[in-house]
């Protein structure tokens, strides 16, 4: 497999080609840490349910509501009881948090760089350099990514990392662009997107966040 991907300048034209990194780009595709970091990582997602209230937290009065014997009507302790509109609801959600799955730090960046790699394999890597002077329009951004990402746009992810702020706010208003920091990066949004976007920048800082010591 040829470790090697297009290099586009902000005009859009190929300038060349940069060699990635094989430990990061290169190892052996473990699906099954890669089917793990995501279970991990959209479970952590999730929010507190929903909460309903028990007649013992609605507002209402505890006295009782008639008498036990003598009206013909069915026996009730408080209008808080669930059969009554505006009581309590019975058995409904608690509002318990979803319980925060782990994953140890070596097999999370192993399924990274499965992720990595799989992408490298299926050619959806790029890089675009000279980003500093680019203008913050967005009509701008969307010529340039019209042209390394073709007409059809696919939904591709732009790893930041010390971006100039013009070129964010020229990115960022785009729907098929989202802006990702490379301290963020994650199996899911990795797999998730038709294409990655890389800077220079963001291969060497990756190379000293993973590969040194």
């Amino acid at each position: 497999m040829t470790l090697t991907t297009s290099v586009y300048d902000t005009t859009g034209k190929k300038s060349g080609t940069i060699k990635l990194s094989k430990e990061i780009f290169g190892v052996e595709i473990n699906k099954v840490l890669i089917t793990q970091a995501i279970r991990v990582y959209l479970n952590n997602q999730r929010q507190a349910r929903a909460k309903t209230k028990t007649r013992g937290e609605v507002a209402g009065s505890g006295r009782k509501i008639w008498k036990q014997k003598g009206t013909g009507r069915a026996r009730h302790g408080s209008n808080t009881a669930p059969i009554f509109v505006g009581g309590g609801v019975a058995h409904g959600p608690k509002g318990t948090p979803p319980k925060r799955l782990k994953m140890s730090k070596p097999l999370r960046r192993q399924a990274l760089f499965s992720s990595l790699s799989w992408q490298a394999k299926n050619q959806n890597i790029l890089i675009l350099k000279q980003t500093d002077k680019f203008p913050p329009k967005t009509k701008k951004a969307n010529q340039l990514f019209t042209k390394i990402l073709g007409k059809n746009l696919p939904a591709s992810l732009l790893i930041n990392y010390n971006l100039s702020v013009n070129f964010k706010k020229a990115v960022n208003n785009l729907p098929y662009l989202e802006l990702l920091s490379v301290n963020q990066l994650n199996v899911y949004k990795l797999l998730k997107a038709k294409k990655l976007v890389f800077t220079p920048a963001v291969l060497e800082q990756m190379e000293k966040m993973f590969l040194t010591k």
